[in-house]
C-alpha cells in the first residue's frame, strides 16, 4: 500500500475514518519496515564489530531460522510491542559500545534474548526448534504475539534452561543439553473478545529500567474483572464510533495491568518506543475506562505519525511551555499531544453525549467544557511559538477547527458551572506561574536563528542540500533545528543518531567533506557531532572549538567540547570546562585565569 503523507491529507487524521484508517496501516506499516531494516543494520554492525558474540549468542542462526517462517507469522511476532523495545535497548547498547568493551556482559545475554522470538514464530507454524534461552523476570517464557506462556513450578527469575518447541508442543531441559526432561503446559494469555491482550506476565512489557510503576500480577478472578471491564469500554466506543473502535483495537495489542497509589486516581500510559502497549490501572467506571482507551490510542497514533515526521521543530529540552493538563513546564512536543489527544476525548464525548449513548452528569458535561478550554489554549500557545513542520503547522489547524467545530454542540451547562470551569483554569494557570516564573515564555514567531548577534544564512543553503539526499525528513528536521540547542532538543544530533542507526553516517560525513563553508556553526556543528557518534573524538573537539570561536557563549557547545575532551583523556581540561560553565558562556569577559586555562584548550585544537 502506497499513502503520501502532506500537508492536505494530514488534516483528516483528526478524526477516525477513512483517510485515517488508511494512515494508520500505512504508518503501522512504515513502522514494521523500519523495525526490519534496524534489525539488519544491527546485524551487520555486529558482524563488523564483534562476530564471536554472533556466534556465542547464536544471534545469526536465529534471524535465519526467522525468515525461514511465514511473512504474515514474522510480521505477528516482530509487530509485537515488546520487539520494537528490545530492539531500541539494542542499539542503545551499541551507542554506549557495550557490545566490544564488556559484550560477554548484559549485551550477550540481551541479544541472546531474540530466540524467544523465534520460538515463538516456530510455535505459531507448528515448526520444531531447540535453543537455550532464559526465564523472564517473573521466573516464566511468554511467546510474543503467539498469546501464549509457558511456566514451570520449578522455574526461577532468569533460569537458564533449554526448550524444545516441536509441532505445537513445548518440553524444556537443561542449558546446553539436547535431552528434554520436562513437558510443559502452553498457556493462553487473558484477552479481551476483541483480542485486546491483557498481559501481567510478561516482563519486557514492563519496559525495565525505563517506567516505576507498581505492576500487578492477576490471578483468574481478577483477569476476568479486567475483560469484562474493558469490553465493556470497548463497546461503548463502539456504540459512538464504529470507526474510532475499529482503529482502536487494531492498535492496542496489549494492556498491562498497573497499580494506582490512589483509587481515585486512574493510570494509563503509551511508550513510543513499544507501540501497541498500554499500562492501565483498573477501575469498574465505564466512563473513566472509556475515556483512558481513546486518550491513549490518540497518543499512539500520533507517536506514529511523529516516526514520519517531527511535527515540532523545538523539543524536549525547551521545557517552558504550560500545559492546561500538568502543573510542571513541558515542551512543545507535550503541548501538541495533549491538544491532540484531549480533541479527540473532547470529540468522542460530543458524539456520546449528543446521541445520548453515555448517561449525562453535571460533573461529565463541565468536564467536556473544561476539555474544550484546554485545547483551545494548548492550540494557541502551539501557533503563537510556531516551531512546527509544515506538516506540523497543519495538523495544528486541523485540531484548531476541529474544537472550534466541537464547541457549538457542546451541551449546555448553566452559568455557575461555566464560571466554575473558568475559575479552574484560571487557577490551573495562576499555580502554575507561581511555580515556574522562570519559564513562561512570550509568544513569538517563526524566525531566522540567531547565533549571538550573527544571523546564519548557510542553515538553508550547503546544509539543507547535505541532508536532502537522504530524504525529507531530515532535510525538515535540520531545516528547523535550533543553533542552541542542548541535549534533550537538539534535533540535528538525533537526525545525526537516526542515520546512524540507518548504517548511512559514513556517506553522511563525506557529504559533509564536499563542504566549502567554514563561517557557520551549524555546518561545524553538524560535523562535530558526526565525528563524535563514530568516535573520532580528537575531530570532534576540533570542530566543537571552531563553533566556539564562532559563538563561545553556548553553554552546551562547551558541554560538548568537554565530553570529547574526556574520551580523549583529558580530564582535568574537561572538567575544568564544566565546573567553568557560566564563567564560559556568560557575556562578560571570564576572569584572567580561565581566560589562559581557556585559550589554552582551544588553542591546542584550533591548529589541527
Amino acid at each position: 500500500m502506497k499513502f503520501i503523507l502532506d500537508e492536505e491529507n494530514v488534516r483528516d487524521v483528526i478524526s477516525p475514518g477513512g483517510i485515517s484508517d488508511q494512515l494508520n496501516v500505512a504508518l503501522r506499516a512504515k513502522a514494521y519496515h523500519k523495525s526490519l531494516l534496524k534489525l539488519q543494520i544491527l546485524k551487520q554492525t555486529l558482524e563488523a564489530d564483534c562476530h564471536t558474540v554472533l556466534d556465542e549468542c547464536g544471534f545469526t542462526a536465529a534471524l535465519d531460522t526467522l525468515k525461514a517462517t511465514p511473512t504474515a507469522v514474522q510480521r505477528r511476532v516482530l509487530g509485537y510491542p515488546s520487539f520494537d523495545y528490545w530492539l531500541d535497548v539494542s542499539w542503545e547498547l551499541v551507542r554506549r559500545r557495550s557490545h566490544i568493551r564488556h559484550p560477554e556482559l548484559h549485551f550477550a545475554i540481551h541479544l541472546s534474548d531474540l530466540w524467544r522470538y523465534v520460538a515463538s514464530a516456530v510455535w505459531l507454524c507448528q515448526g520444531s526448534l531447540s535453543c537455550d534461552m532464559r526465564t523472564n523476570g517473573l521466573g516464566k517464557i511468554t511467546f510474543p504475539g503467539a498469546g501464549v506462556y509457558v511456566d514451570d513450578p520449578s522455574w526461577y527469575p532468569h533460569m537458564p534452561l533449554r526448550l524444545h518447541v516441536t509441532s505445537g508442543s513445548v518440553t524444556s531441559g537443561h542449558s546446553g543439553s539436547s535431552e528434554a526432561t520436562r513437558h510443559l503446559s502452553v498457556i493462553d494469555i487473558p484477552a479481551t473478545s476483541s483480542g485486546i491482550e491483557i498481559n501481567s506476565l510478561d516482563y519486557d512489557l514492563r519496559l525495565p529500567g525505563r517506567t516505576t510503576y507498581e505492576y500487578e500480577i492477576l490471578d483468574e478472578t481478577r483477569c476476568a474483572d479486567w475483560i469484562a471491564a474493558i469490553d465493556k469500554s470497548v463497546d461503548t466506543i463502539r456504540a459512538v464510533s464504529h470507526e474510532l473502535s475499529d482503529e482502536l483495537i487494531t492498535s492496542i495489542r496489549t494492556v498491562v495491568p498497573v497499580r494506582s497509589a490512589d483509587e481515585n486516581v486512574n493510570l494509563s500510559s503509551t511508550f513510543q518506543e513499544s507501540p501497541g502497549l498500554v499500562a492501565l490501572s483498573y477501575t469498574s467506571d465505564n466512563l473513566i475506562l472509556s475515556e483512558a482507551l481513546v486518550h491513549e490510542y490518540h497518543h499512539c497514533k500520533l507517536f506514529s505519525l511523529m516516526n514520519i515526521d517531527p511535527l515540532v521543530t523545538s523539543d524536549v529540552a525547551d521545557a517552558r511551555f504550560y500545559s492546561p493538563w500538568r502543573t510542571d513546564s513541558r515542551p512543545l512536543s507535550g503541548i501538541l499531544h495533549g491538544a491532540y489527544v484531549f480533541g479527540a476525548v473532547l470529540e468522542f464525548w460530543n458524539a456520546a453525549t449528543n446521541n445520548q449513548i453515555v448517561p449525562t452528569s453535571n460533573a461529565l458535561l463541565r468536564r467536556m467544557h473544561l476539555i474544550a478550554g484546554q485545547v483551545t489554549t494548548a492550540v494557541e500557545t502551539l501557533k503563537a511559538e510556531g516551531q512546527l513542520t509544515p506538516i506540523g503547522f497543519a495538523l495544528v489547524k486541523s485540531l484548531e477547527q476541529n474544537v472550534r467545530k466541537q464547541i457549538p454542540s457542546l451541551p449546555s451547562i448553566t452559568q455557575s458551572d461555566h464560571m466554575a470551569v473558568l475559575r479552574i483554569q484560571d487557577k490551573h494557570r495562576a499555580t502554575w506561574e507561581q511555580s515556574n516564573s522562570t519559564s513562561i515564555p512570550q509568544a513569538r514567531p517563526h524566525h531566522t536563528p540567531v547565533v549571538a548577534g550573527r544571523i546564519d544564512t548557510n542553515r538553508s543553503d550547503e546544509l539543507s542540500m547535505v541532508f536532502k539526499q537522504f530524504g525529507t525528513q531530515f532535510a525538515t528536521q535540520v531545516a528547523n533545528a535550533s543553533s542552541s540547542p542542548d541535549y534533550r532538543n537538539d534535533l540535528m544530533l538525533r537526525t545525526i543518531v537516526d542515520l546512524y542507526d540507518l548504517g548511512k553516517i559514513d556517506e553522511l560525513r563525506a557529504a559533509l567533506d564536499g563542504t566549502t563553508d567554514d563561517s557557520s556553526i551549524l555546518l561545524s556543528l553538524v560535523r562535530a557531532h558526526v565525528a563524535y557518534v563514530q568516535c573520532d573524538y580528537q575531530q570532534a573537539a576540533r570542530c566543537y572549538t571552531k563553533c566556539l570561536n564562532i559563538n563561545r557563549e553556548s553553554a552546551y557547545i562547551w558541554e560538548c567540547l568537554a565530553f570529547a575532551l574526556r574520551h580523549l583523556g583529558s580530564f582535568d581540561d574537561s572538567n575544568f570546562i564544566l565546573s567553568h560553565l557560566s564563567e564560559l558562556s556568560s557575556s562578560i569577559t571570564p576572569p584572567p585565569n580561565v581566560v589562559v586555562k581557556i585559550d589554552s584548550i582551544r588553542s591546542s585544537f584550533t591548529s589541527l
